[in-house]
């Protein structure tokens, strides 16, 4: 109904916490009408992902500014609870802030439309089933770890908008053959690796691991390269 203003997300625990109706919910929408923070709600708890243990589509909705810190987080002291997301697709461009480790280890296998201005700590980190991911003209900030692990991505495509790249970022990726830099609209053409105007720090160890990685053009409009960028890239041949 539309004078429904806030769903605190206790209305989906019993008084004893368990959670037998919400188990069996598969698709969920996350907007502004959620509250993640509700009274009764652990600080740091996985929150959704223990709640709906067996979701296999979250569509975050157009309204949603921040999506918070652990949300989606798929593991807890008790084992994992989120193994089955297969789709999280980002409407609309609300979102300023996805939170640290928000989607830590949920095992999802597609980003859709990624187009939140800043990427937290470790906020996808240990999603093994990622094969590509791709961000959008309003990502400005990769965060540390933020896709660390993520063992089955093989392609990154880095939007014009980026200007940092955190710490480890893209470390550990044993499978990642190809990273782009898209082309800015006034950029020339024809390279296999385009430059970026926008990104201008890649920090310490951010592709450390890839050890596919055969070659990269770093932008440039990168003015600050950490340490250990590229250490133990062992295939890698050319770096322009």
């Amino acid at each position: 109904p539309e004078n429904i203003t806030t769903i605190d997300l206790t209305a989906f625990v019993s008084y004893n916490g368990e959670n037998v109706a919400a188990s069996k919910i598969t698709n969920l929408t996350y907007n502004s009408l959620i509250n993640a923070d509700a009274e009764g709600m652990e600080t740091g708890d996985n929150k959704l992902a223990k709640i709906f243990p067996n979701l296999v589509s979250v569509s975050i909705g157009e309204n949603v500014e921040k999506v918070p810190s652990y949300l989606f987080f798929g593991t807890y002291d008790e084992g994992p609870y989120v193994a089955n997301i297969n789709t999280v697709t980002f409407n609309g461009n609300a979102v300023d802030v996805i939170g640290t480790f928000a989607f830590f280890e949920s095992e999802m296998c597609s980003l859709i439309n990624l187009n939140a201005v800043t990427i937290e700590t470790s906020a996808f980190a240990y999603n093994s089933r990622i094969v590509t991911v791709t961000f959008n003209d309003r990502v400005e900030t990769i965060g540390q770890t933020a896709f660390y692990e993520c063992g089955q991505l093989t392609v990154v495509n880095i939007g014009d908008s980026v200007k940092t790249i955190g710490n480890m970022a893209f470390s550990k990726y044993e499978n990642l053959q190809t990273v782009t830099f898209e082309q800015n609209e006034n950029a020339g053409s024809g390279a296999s690796v385009q430059s970026v105007t926008g990104l201008t720090s890649i920090e310490h160890l951010a592709f450390n691991g890839c050890t596919s990685l055969r070659e990269i053009e770093i932008p440039e409009s990168v003015s600050s390269v950490g340490d250990g960028i590229f250490y133990g890239c062992t295939g890698l041949t050319s770096i322009v």
